[in-house]
């Protein structure tokens, strides 16, 4: 009963026949109806109402009622007998011999629904009503084809039982250039959201027709209609028209300048906790002639230090003021002339997102004398806390010429930065950071990452401390480059490790281990439906991080988080133009590993002494075993020391001569007879308590190690080489209009054996797939060719030094 129709406050107006349609019947095939109709004698609950007596309540004395054509029964509930009480259970009225006129259907005295007897015998057939007209079929309705610009937001819901992935939600603006006439329609992609291919400012197609009258005024569309727009059109077989770029990803080292308008709303009278003097000193340096902030952590602060001076974020490209908006306004207009009006009071949905951030652009140009808000592309709106926003930011995904942002605000004295600049990135075009946890890719979960859940502890609202992004992300943003990179079956040698020393990333912009593994099968996104496919490959970005003073760079990170290596999975590649990547988790950045020189764990994570994972087969790769070993061997205030080391056998034996070729064939650190895979026996580590133990031989050590070659890409030197010189330090790039830090003198990127010739020099290109080799000569076996590779650059040594 529960699907029931409320009958307690019909009005007379209602008490009108309905047509019911019920299954064919054979005996009544001649009553002219159309073929799937007969007829009742009641045609529904409006009908049966009508006949129902008005002294005894009939059907009015039932709240909630069903009417069940196929059987001529109405079911009702909630009924009540004649002095008011309800009755104990449901009842039912077989309508066949009940006659469809005033009065006809009454209830006794203990609520019950009942006919009155008929004067002719109740068996007595009663001649059918006469059969209704039927209008003619609508005509069919042929769609057109609108292009429009697509928004992109995404959000994050408060008190969430687990972290999901994010809420995403889209808008299309229709408009019309010649007569200024615009529709804006919110859409939901279902399933397709997080494999779609989009961003803010991308224009696409879509197949649309007029929507009926009637029908819900607030309906996200997914193959159907809404009255906000007047239009239907189902946003699953829309096509891409054009795509946008992320105008605010850096290319090549030049420096982006932010603009935005921001703007602190009261809304229907509800003022925020903090005053337009807070807001400013959060945005904004208190002087402005230094590059970054020595008393706190302002956004200006976090954009310059972060990016290395390549983002600048300053007050006179992003302006400040503060509006007023109504509880209700009119939102839109639709093509039918159905008016929407948004209601602060009670919602947070498009009209109140979109009718909020259009009010509120219209008082800012007003109060900021402006001719046009179109030079500032991004659009940011605090919001004092609105309870019915169960956000505590939206923001768009990309901005192109234009982006928006609403932050709901959840302190009455503070600014959280946190989630201001997570916002703020994905406004660049980054998504969430993600965190490796039980063969999962799970959302949002990397806390050493301000784009995941990089939250600074004992500072709620990251106002005194910051957490800078990862390597990874800040790769995608533009804002780092490699300090070094390899191939992994084409630049190492297998059982050669390469000892490298990695700067912190506070050091300088030019500060992490990139680590080709394999090309990927390309993704293929699921909308729009002539999205096109994208490169991927499995890589790898080791770095090192360092606390800072406070507010510096890294300052957040607690004391167990800092002086650690790690290790980020990455698949999606570098797009030219930049743009946003798909939401899809096999697209995000992933920590997969955090390395420390003893053993720990960091907020649930292991942290260990040494990654090591065999890839299995690879393109490129000669064995079926094709594994990757990073050891670190010193961590300090500037840098890291660590090996690297490739491995295409799982044991020391399995190699060709594994146990007596001076190799450290599976890398280990251990070579030949010192291997336990060769029968060696490891000698325990001395005991640390008093009496120290008697001096006891330790095993021989293990056969030098030599030197292996640069990678095989590197062109091949004379037959009699000369003794290679060290290249000069690279240079420092040109001073930014606002400097990064302070430069700091050079630190040693390796020792030997060197990485490949230019790894540490450029950035590397979206990474290609591996090129393969050519297939050994016949009878050669993978030692005869690592011998090939030693001879030809035996004793060849390179430095590479990266400017700090």
């Amino acid at each position: 009963m529960r699907n029931g129709v409320s009958v307690r406050n019909y009005k007379d107006e209602l008490d009108k026949p309905a047509m019911v349609t019920r299954r064919t019947l054979g005996e009544e095939t001649a009553s002219g109806a159309p073929p799937g109709y007969l007829f009742c004698r009641f045609f529904g609950l409006r009908h049966i109402l009508a006949a129902s007596d008005r002294t005894n309540g009939g059907l009015r004395r039932c709240h909630t009622c069903t009417f069940d054509a196929d059987s001529c029964v109405v079911l009702c509930a909630y009924c009540t007998d004649t002095s008011g009480d309800p009755t104990p259970s449901e009842v039912s009225l077989e309508l066949s011999h009940c006659r469809p006129a005033e009065g006809e259907i009454i209830a006794d005295t203990d609520g019950y629904l009942m006919c009155r007897m008929a004067p002719n015998p109740p068996d007595t057939p009663m001649p059918p009503p006469e059969p209704p007209t039927y209008p003619p079929p609508p005509p069919p309705v042929v769609p057109v084809t609108l292009t429009g610009t697509v928004e992109v937001y995404t959000s994050h819901l408060h008190n969430s039982p687990n972290r999901t992935a994010p809420y995403m939600s889209y808008a299309v603006t229709f408009a019309n250039e010649s007569t200024g006439y615009s529709l804006k329609a919110s859409f939901s992609l279902g399933s397709l959201a997080n494999t779609a291919d989009v961003q803010t400012g991308d224009r696409l197609s879509f197949k649309v027709t007029s929507a009926p009258p009637g029908g819900s005024g607030r309906r996200h569309l997914l193959s159907n209609c809404d009255e906000v727009t007047g239009l239907c059109f189902d946003p699953t077989a829309a096509e891409g028209n054009a795509t946008a770029s992320g105008k605010d990803f850096v290319v090549d080292g030049k420096a982006v300048n932010i603009t935005s308008i921001v703007m602190l709303a009261t809304v229907c009278g509800n003022r925020p906790g903090i005053d337009i003097t807070k807001l400013r000193s959060t945005l904004f340096n208190p002087d402005q002639s230094a590059a970054v902030n020595s008393r706190n952590v302002t956004l200006q602060h976090y954009y310059a230090t972060c990016s290395y001076g390549k983002v600048q974020f300053r007050p006179e490209n992003n302006l400040v003021t503060a509006v007023s908006l109504p509880c209700t306004a009119l939102y839109q207009t639709s093509s039918s002339g159905v008016q929407t009006w948004y209601k602060s009071q009670t919602s947070c949905d498009a009209p109140e997102l979109y009718g909020w951030m259009r009010d509120a652009l219209a008082q800012a140009q007003t109060n900021l004398g402006l001719a046009s808000t179109t030079p500032y592309k991004r659009k940011v709106l605090f919001l004092p806390n609105r309870q019915a926003c169960d956000w505590p930011g939206m923001a768009s995904v990309g901005c192109d010429a234009s982006c928006n942002t609403w932050i709901n605000q959840m302190s009455n004295t503070n600014v959280d930065m946190q989630v201001l600049f997570q916002e703020l990135g994905h406004n660049i075009g980054l998504q969430h950071a993600n965190r490796w946890i039980d063969g999962v890719n799970q959302e949002y979960e990397d806390f050493t990452d301000p784009m995941g859940t990089g939250w600074v502890q004992n500072d709620d609202y990251q106002n005194k401390t910051m957490i800078c992004l990862g390597a990874a992300e800040a790769y995608k943003a533009g804002w780092v480059l490699p300090a070094a990179s390899f191939n992994l079956t084409e630049d190492l040698v297998p059982g050669y490790p390469v000892t490298l020393i990695l700067p912190s990333m506070h050091a300088t912009d030019t500060n992490f281990l990139y680590i080709n593994v394999t090309s990927l099968p390309a993704y293929k996104p699921s909308w729009p439906a002539n999205a096109q496919p994208l490169n991927r490959t499995n890589q790898l970005f080791v770095s090192y991080r360092v606390r800072q003073p406070a507010p510096g760079f890294d300052s957040g990170l607690t004391t167990d988080m800092s002086k650690k290596i790690y290790i980020h999975n990455f698949n999606a590649t570098l797009r030219s133009p930049p743009r946003p990547d798909p939401g899809d988790a096999a697209m995000k950045t992933s920590l997969i590993a955090i390395l420390g020189t003893r053993a720990g764990s960091v907020q649930g994570m292991d942290v260990n002494t040494a990654f090591r994972f065999d890839f299995g087969p690879l393109a490129g790769g000669r064995t079926s075993v094709n594994g990757l070993h990073i050891k670190p061997l010193s961590l300090d205030a500037a840098s890291a020391t660590l090996t690297v080391c490739y491995f295409a056998v799982a044991k020391e034996s399995d190699a060709e001569g594994g146990c007596s070729n001076g190799i450290d064939d599976d890398c280990d650190g251990y070579a030949d007879e010192a291997d336990t895979d060769c029968g060696g026996v490891r000698s325990p580590p001395p005991a640390k308590s008093p009496p120290p133990p008697p001096p006891t031989k330790s095993p021989p050590p293990p056969p030098p190690v030599r030197s292996p070659p640069p990678p095989v890409k590197s062109p091949p030197p004379p037959k009699s080489p000369p003794p290679l010189k060290s290249p000069p330090p690279l240079k420092s790039p040109p001073p930014l209009k606002s400097p990064p830090p302070p430069a700091k003198s050079p630190v040693p990127l390796l020792t030997s054996p060197p990485p490949p010739l230019a790894a540490a020099v450029k950035s590397p290109p979206p990474p290609k797939p591996p090129k393969k080799r050519p297939p050994p000569p016949p009878g050669a076996s993978g030692h005869h060719r690592r011998t090939q590779l030693l001879g030809q650059h035996q004793h060849q040594r390179r430095r590479i030094r990266a400017a700090v």
